[in-house]
């Protein structure tokens, strides 16, 4: 959770700014977009705080960096020896055709590895949590509106979501 709220604290910092700048009239083209999404895969789900900025744009093509943090809460019980992930924080890049979308990267990810359970134990397991990289990556359908986008799809660590988001 600590990555999710220092993520959360960069973007709002960040928005405030260029909106400030946008008010005087300093930037007249949305090239940034901040949107939080929300993701489930039945007892899994997920939510997650995203910062793109274009860096290439030709007709319908579009190519953005991102970086997002999000918070995963699992339901299911794993086979000894999972990796579960609990957190991350990643750094990616999204190509944008028309509506279309395809993105990932790599991020940092606080995860645990679940225990050997024994069958009529009833004392609670310590899990160890561990810090590590791992890949991301996502699919998806992205309608934009003036400052306004939505954005669904089906990926890795986000699992079957949806967007909500600002352009400025």
């Amino acid at each position: 959770m600590q990555y999710f709220k220092l993520l959360s604290i960069l973007l709002f910092s960040i928005l405030f700014t260029l909106h400030t700048k946008k008010l005087v009239g300093q930037e007249t083209n949305y090239k940034n977009s901040i949107y939080f999404s929300a993701g489930t895969v039945i007892f899994n789900q997920q939510i997650s705080l995203s910062y793109e900025r274009d860096l290439f744009q030709k007709d319908k093509f579009q190519t953005r960096a991102r970086i997002n943090g999000s918070f995963l809460r699992h339901g299911l019980d794993y086979a000894p020896g999972a990796r579960v992930d609990e957190e991350y924080i990643g750094l990616g890049i999204v190509q944008l055709i028309g509506i279309f979308e395809i993105g990932g990267g790599i991020a940092v990810s606080r995860y645990f590895i679940t225990p050997d359970f024994p069958e009529f134990e009833s004392a609670p397991i310590d899990v160890v949590r561990r810090t590590g990289p791992t890949f991301y990556g996502h699919v998806g359908l992205r309608y934009e509106k003036n400052r306004f986008l939505i954005k669904a799809g089906l990926g890795n660590l986000e699992y079957l979501y949806l967007g909500l988001g600002l352009k400025f």
